[in-house]
Order: C-alpha cells, then sequence, then structure tokens
C-alpha cells in the first residue's frame, strides 16, 4: 500500500516488475509543480505517466513498474523501502511454478 496524505494506492506484489532508482524530466504540461511535493499523475519525457507519492517531482525517483502503470516514490529510508519490499517479494514466490512466480 502507497500512502501520501489523501493518496492511496495497492500494488500487487506480484504485479511488480521493476524498481529503479531515476532522476527524470517532468513534460511541459505535467500536472501542478509544488517545491518538495509531487502527487498524482505526472507525465515525464523518458517514460510517460507516472503516479507519483514523492517529495520530489524529478530527482531521486524510486519508479517502480507494475503490471503496465508506473509508481514514483521517495521513501524517506529508501534501502529499508526497498528490503522490506524484496523480502515481501521474495516471500510470494511459489516455489513450484516452472517460472518462480
Amino acid at each position: 500500500m502507497l500512502r501520501f496524505g489523501p493518496l492511496r494506492a495497492r500494488i500487487p506484489l506480484a504485479d511488480i516488475r521493476s524498481i529503479d532508482r531515476r532522476d527524470l524530466s517532468p513534460t511541459l504540461w505535467a500536472s501542478v509543480r509544488l517545491p518538495g511535493l509531487a502527487f498524482g499523475t505526472v507525465r515525464y519525457v523518458e517514460v510517460g505517466k507516472v503516479t507519483m507519492f514523492a517529495s520530489s517531482a524529478a530527482t531521486g525517483i524510486l519508479l517502480i513498474d507494475a503490471g503496465g502503470r508506473r509508481y514514483g516514490v521517495t521513501p524517506q529510508d529508501e534501502g529499508a523501502f526497498v528490503r522490506a519490499l524484496d523480502s515481501e517479494r521474495s516471500s510470494h514466490v511459489n516455489p513450484t511454478a516452472p517460472d518462480g512466480s
């Protein structure tokens, strides 16, 4: 579950394909920009639409690719966030499935 102020999103662990730290360039028509705040759908030059739950609109974004949707987050403790997410994802792997999912 991602939470940022009034916004909420539930991302099924099985849908997560990748998590990458990126610096992104908002398009000229990106949503409202406020210093220290990026939330809602923002369009980026490099990756298109991203649902943001972040305190930065462009730098140091953890980009989560999940089931054809992208989410951008800036957790307070990035390392702990990624470790917890990786741990949850690995505990939900089905070892009997041929592809490990």
